[in-house]
């Protein structure tokens, strides 16, 4: 009876190093992951290789263990998103595509964990939209339409210049767009975005913003000056920021379906003599007047 018990106290403690060392390598692959992000991609090579190092040996120990195969699986990706930040096309691909051959062959087991299989369709749900269109990874154009959920990890390839994510219930703009500053357009319409947070680009020339619930637009128009469309038609706005009126390149100004008072939209008119503004028939109020923010608010 010792005996057994014996063995089965050296079983349990091998499997919970097992699982120490995996907590160990994910939480390696987690940071990689924020640095990538961020982008810092040494720091992100540097945990990426730390996480395959505990992986390269739990692989040689538990060779069948669908966990160990999951984590190789998850780094490989890791790998493929810093070759992508890195603008490193080719090789994105190829660790990709092994990340995908792996999570393939752990569904393919016949006796498998429905926690893997969750596991993996999560993995899919989150991320699979990088591997599905990273054969269109050189494209200039992205188009996430009726994506369900987008990843923070997502990374937006090199070279891209539209960006489309139109009905993807999204509540704030991805904030890898606000890091991108080779981005020409962006149509971020029919969403649930509420406070927008104006970027930093000298190259966005079209904005298209419509349809969602924004009430409020953070930041300095002046940080787009080749604006060249903007709408923000169909939204929950009140009131406008008086440094919109900067953009002087700007064509066509949408503002329709909004509470936006008549008083600032004959300011625009006269601030943006070259733009085409689109608005709604507003009602003029004797005391709608600027306020000390220098915003014009309605009712």
């Amino acid at each position: 009876m010792k005996k057994f018990a014996y063995i089965l106290i050296f079983i349990l403690s091998i499997i919970n190093l097992k699982a120490q060392e995996l907590e160990q390598a994910q939480r390696f692959l987690k940071l990689a992951s924020s640095f990538i992000f961020a982008g810092e991609t040494d720091k992100a090579n540097a945990n990426y290789q730390k996480a395959k190092e505990i992986l390269s040996i739990e692989i040689s120990k538990h060779p069948n263990d669908w966990r160990v195969k999951y984590w190789s699986a998850v780094a490989d990706e890791t790998l493929g998103y810093i070759y992508l930040k890195l603008g490193n096309v080719d090789l994105s691909k190829l660790s990709f595509e092994t990340a995908l051959k792996k999570y393939q062959t752990i569904l393919k087991f016949q006796d498998n964990s429905p926690e893997a299989i969750k596991m993996i369709i999560n993995k899919i749900d989150e991320n699979g939209i990088v591997i599905n269109n990273l054969s269109n990874s050189s494209s200039k154009i992205v188009n996430l339409d009726n994506t369900k959920k987008i990843s923070g990890n997502f990374i937006l390839p090199k070279n891209t210049e539209s960006f489309s994510c139109i009905n993807c219930n999204l509540k704030e703009l991805p904030s890898f767009l606000l890091l991108d500053n080779n981005i020409k357009r962006i149509v971020a319409r029919n969403n649930k975005i509420k406070q927008f947070y104006i970027p930093k680009s000298n190259k966005l020339v079209y904005l298209d913003l419509s349809n969602n619930k924004i009430k409020s637009l953070e930041g300095d128009f002046k940080d787009l000056p080749n604006l060249e469309y903007l709408d923000l038609s169909n939204n929950s706005l009140k009131t406008l920021p008086i440094n919109i009126l900067s953009l002087k390149n700007l064509k066509i100004l949408n503002i329709s379906k909004n509470q936006v008072p008549f008083s600032y939209v004959k300011t625009l008119i006269q601030g943006l003599p070259n733009t085409l503004i689109i608005n709604d028939n507003y009602i003029i109020a004797p005391d709608e007047n600027q306020d000390e923010s220098g915003a014009i608010e309605g009712e």
